[in-house]
């Protein structure tokens, strides 16, 4: 394993306004109704009560480029293999495999298999075996992508995770905010693996920390000819009785291709 502890290269998409809400719940309704309800909501300060405008609510949640709705929810694919609890933030997948483009509703030019644009921490729960790639060929592609929020893997299950072919940079998870953290526990299984581009990062976390404890994970950078690595992490990385394997891009520039490259490094009884 490779650990470089000092100054990072920055890499950020240029941001667009933010998507992100308070609360889970986003409903359909007319511009002029949506624009009258809001400024009474802000008005009376009842930011997070539910404000009934349509029978379905919308929430800026994508998984397998299907956008979660109140109807959908209990059902996401159409297989009963991903549910999403929005009282919890909790999706849950069983079994579940997805290869697609995914959705691109922040930016025209990223794709995500799975979108989540909110500032709530959402949790994954793992059965089973569980794989997700996106296929799209853009300029960035990730396998997961938050916008904001902390994201927490768990579960006995297994996940396989990886970005799409990208002509800037593909990711198998990415986190765009400062101060959100990455958490994967409980007997995890995971794989997070960067696509084929310019530039290729198995886990990019753009100002947060990563805590892995009791669980099985490989990083790994896609091919790539230009920065490559298993794990980016703006912040710090501890390791707590578990496995890691983290493997940069042989064929990267040799400057900026590491297996891990963080700020810190904490490992207790890990390998």
């Amino acid at each position: 394993m490779r650990l470089y502890v000092g100054i990072l290269k920055e890499f950020t998409p240029q941001r667009r306004g933010k998507k992100g809400m308070d609360r889970i719940t986003m409903k359909k309704a007319k511009p002029i109704l949506s624009v009258f309800l809001s400024l009474c909501m802000i008005i009376s300060g009842m930011v997070g009560m539910s404000v009934t405008a349509s029978a379905t609510d919308y929430y800026y949640f994508w998984v397998g480029g299907i956008q979660v709705t109140s109807d959908n929810e209990s059902n996401i694919d159409g297989e009963g293999k991903a549910s999403f609890d929005p009282k919890t933030c909790i999706l849950t997948l069983n079994n579940y495999s997805y290869e697609g483009n995914g959705a691109n509703p922040y930016y025209s030019n990223f794709y995500s298999a799975i979108d989540w644009e909110y500032w709530l921490p959402l949790t994954i729960v793992l059965n089973g075996d569980n794989n997700i790639k996106c296929t799209a060929s853009n300029d960035y592609c990730s396998g997961i992508t938050s916008w904001g929020g902390n994201i927490v893997i768990q579960g006995d299950g297994s996940l396989y995770c990886e970005g799409g072919t990208a002509s800037v940079a593909s990711f198998g998870l990415y986190m765009e905010q400062s101060g959100y953290d990455l958490k994967i526990n409980s007997n995890a299984n995971a794989t997070f693996k960067g696509g084929t581009g310019n530039n290729s990062y198995g886990l990019y976390l753009n100002g947060g920390n990563v805590n892995i404890e009791n669980s099985t994970v490989q990083l790994i950078a896609g091919s790539t000819p230009g920065d490559g690595y298993g794990a980016l992490v703006v912040g710090d990385i501890t390791l707590n009785n578990s496995e890691v394997t983290a493997k940069g891009a042989a064929q990267g520039d040799p400057d900026y291709s590491y297996g891990i490259y963080a700020y810190g490094l904490t490992v207790d009884d890990s390998t």
